[in-house]
């Protein structure tokens, strides 16, 4: 039996036949019918998995916020739908405005911005007159790239500028002000409509009447209540109290929904690390180091400390994270869609509140924060490096190239295969300029170049004592008369040596050169007696000694 008010089936007739006639007709409720078999009952939550158009028929409790999307975009070119993480801003546009705009006999358009989403080709392609593009979770792209995302928004305005083209994105409030310029504060304050976490009687709406649209579905007495009591006004409550309640349905008696199911799923608080932890009991301990390893690779930190979720192509996850990613999307906990480029598919987690309410996620990746550190810089740098036509001046360099060498023996499974490709060709580039740089010294040092000579060498050969005559030349002077070099600033001063030369036992005192006018005094010095002085070889008698190279003391 259908109702055509609820849009719903209510009941079942039966008749009883004797002899080729009905004789006696009977009318089941649908609920006694379900009670039989359970699992004939649909489920109309959808959990951690985010509404879309198809899912319009049990989104309830934003009625009021349609409305006021629905009235911004007919007046606004660009309408940005803010609000805080949780608050259900990407349900609100897909399975709220999508689907009335669609009614309507609107054009729409989804563009997914993801990080690395080149939106400079997706905003210029042709559109039909009066659509509407809808930007998903620009704040994504806003936290990656805060100049990117200001130049897209800039070119959003233009592209609107007298075109009948409208545009819709969702980003948090704290995404503003990464984006907010001085020519982009008019128009976004203009088109901004803001989301506020659902009050107590939309939320009530919300957990209420899709059990209706669910035949025979009912709640005990006070739990709803319960539910509204721990949930609060709180930001982020939204994807939690969806989660409860997809648990609560996994845990019903029959066709009821009861406090022994509440309090076994953990509550409000709970309900998303109850049901992960659920999840991971029913696989082996190989199995959990894939499922850690695959969320690694699907959250990033951000520049405020957090870490946020993050989409990556399912192409390139490793055979073993690749045969999880269906069990963990039927447990709600990834989702798996197309790309911002409507290319390969890409999967991530399927909202935020897994990686804020999960302990053992939040551990995982706080204790690979230094190495997610690393990877993103990597990332981000790869993606600049794509975006410049792979030019080898954009290749990894300094730091970050440097410890590479650390992560990449234990971790290489971890980065994708464009990142280990980008990190190979880094390291290919730096060991080519290294042996560039080899081979040029070497050719200089063989045609005679050298560094100049020190400093402290050029200017003590300079410096002379006061009093003292210009060094002479070896032309001018015969071998066998030859004087001793002059003192140095840098070296004690030198002494004529008597006629006749040194001998080994001579400790008579040698006097200086004469001293300049003005000062009176006269310096002996005797002949040194150590051991290297014992040992050296003296000239013959009657010789000067050979000059020796000034000494510096510098």
């Amino acid at each position: 039996m259908w109702d055509a008010g609820s849009a719903t089936v209510v009941g079942m007739t039966v008749a009883a036949v004797r002899g080729g006639e009905a004789a006696t007709a009977y009318l089941i409720p649908i609920d006694q019918v379900l009670a039989l078999d359970p699992t004939l009952l649909p489920c109309p939550y959808q959990g951690l998995r985010p509404f879309d158009e198809e899912h319009a028929a049990t989104f309830f409790g934003r009625d009021a916020e349609i409305e006021r999307l629905l009235e911004a975009v007919g007046r606004r070119p660009v309408v940005a739908v803010a609000g805080p993480s949780g608050a259900g801003k990407s349900s609100l546009v897909r399975a709220g405005l999508v689907p009335r705009l669609r009614a309507a006999g609107t054009t729409v358009v989804d563009v997914r911005a993801r990080p690395g989403t080149d939106l400079t080709t997706v905003l210029s392609a042709p559109r039909p007159a009066g659509s509407v593009l809808v930007l998903d979770q620009f704040e994504e792209y806003a936290a990656v790239d805060p100049p990117g995302a200001r130049s897209a928004l800039e070119q959003l305005l233009r592209t609107t500028d007298g075109e009948p083209v409208r545009v819709v994105l969702t980003m948090r409030w704290a995404a503003l002000d990464d984006v907010v310029t001085p020519e982009l504060l008019t128009p976004l304050e203009q088109g901004t409509v803001l989301i506020a976490p659902m009050s107590r009687g939309r939320l009530r709406e919300a957990i209420v009447r899709p059990a209706e649209r669910a035949p025979g579905l009912e709640f005990e007495p006070g739990l709803v209540d319960r539910i509204l009591d721990d949930a609060g006004a709180e930001p982020g409550q939204l994807p939690l109290v969806a989660s409860l309640l997809t648990d609560l349905w996994d845990r019903r008696d029959g066709s009821r929904l009861t406090v022994q199911g509440y309090e076994a799923a953990g509550g409000v608080a709970g309900a998303v690390a109850t049901h992960a932890e659920r999840v991971l009991a029913g696989l082996d301990a190989d199995a959990v180091d894939h499922v850690r390893r695959l969320f690694l690779a699907l959250a990033r930190p951000d520049r405020d400390g957090r870490f946020v979720r993050q989409a990556v192509p399912l192409a390139e996850l490793p055979a073993e994270q690749r045969a999880l990613v269906s069990v963990l999307t039927g447990a709600r906990l990834l989702v798996v869609g197309p790309s911002g480029t409507g290319g390969d598919m890409t999967v991530e987690p399927a909202h935020q509140a897994v990686i804020d309410h999960w302990p053992r996620l939040q551990d995982w990746l706080a204790a690979d924060r230094a190495f997610l550190g690393w990877r993103e810089r990597v990332d981000a740098q790869r993606e600049r490096w794509e975006s410049e036509d792979r030019a080898p001046s954009a290749l990894l360099r300094g730091a970050t190239l440097t410890e590479a060498a650390d992560w990449l023996p234990d971790r290489a499974a971890d980065l994708t295969a464009a990142s280990t490709d980008y990190v190979r060709r880094s390291r290919d580039r730096q060991r080519f300029e290294v042996r560039r740089w080899r081979l040029v010294t070497a050719v200089l040092a063989v045609l005679g170049w050298w560094p100049p000579r020190s400093r402290c060498s050029r200017s003590s050969a300079g410096r002379r004592s006061p009093g003292t005559s210009p060094r002479p030349t070896r032309a001018r002077w015969p071998a066998s008369r030859r004087p001793a070099p002059p003192p140095t600033s840098c070296s004690a001063p030198s002494s004529r040596w008597p006629r006749g030369g040194p001998t080994r036992t001579s400790r008579r005192p040698v006097p200086h050169s004469p001293r300049p006018p003005g000062r009176s005094g006269r310096r002996t010095r005797s002949w040194p007696t150590s051991r290297r002085s014992r040992s050296r070889r003296w000239p013959r008698p009657g010789t000067p000694p050979s000059p020796s190279p000034p000494r510096t003391r510098c």
